[in-house]
């Protein structure tokens, strides 16, 4: 989706560095197209309109949208279902659980230690291992 607007003042350059300060983003990102120089009478006019980063295009050709699904919508809308699945699984457990005389088994403490730390641990070191840091270089590299 590209952004762009009209400014106009005395002279093209201060049309676009106007138009610059207004959108926050350097000359480099943006196109201009100068719709009159102005004159004597008039001001110059300029429209201006910010590049479309290929970041922006992957992150929304990956995700994409309900009428133009992605390569990461679906598993993404799975995940979310799995998650909501599971809690209501997980609820279901706690509250109805139990043994035909209504006894309950003990919480084996240690093992669910173990599988949170062993979750806590990989969560940890996503960026030092690799798979944020891969994310991290591809998105600075189309910066």
């Amino acid at each position: 989706m590209e952004k762009s607007i009209e400014t106009q003042a005395s002279s093209v350059d201060l049309a676009v560095e106007k138009a610059l300060v207004e959108l926050g983003v350097s000359k480099d990102k943006v196109d201009v197209e100068v719709v009159s120089k102005g004159g004597l009478f008039s001001k110059a006019k300029v429209r201006v309109t910010v590049k479309d980063s290929v970041a922006d295009k992957m992150a929304e050709f990956f995700n994409g949208t309900l009428s133009r699904m992605g390569p990461g919508f679906f598993p993404t809308a799975l995940g979310v279902i799995l998650a909501l699945l599971g809690c209501c699984l997980s609820l279901r457990a706690l509250l109805f659980s139990g043994y035909g005389d209504g006894s309950l088994e003990g919480v084996n403490w240690g093992v669910l230690g173990f599988i949170l730390g062993s979750v806590a641990v990989f969560a940890v070191s996503l960026l030092e291992l690799g798979v944020l840091r891969v994310y991290n270089v591809i998105h600075e590299s189309f910066q």
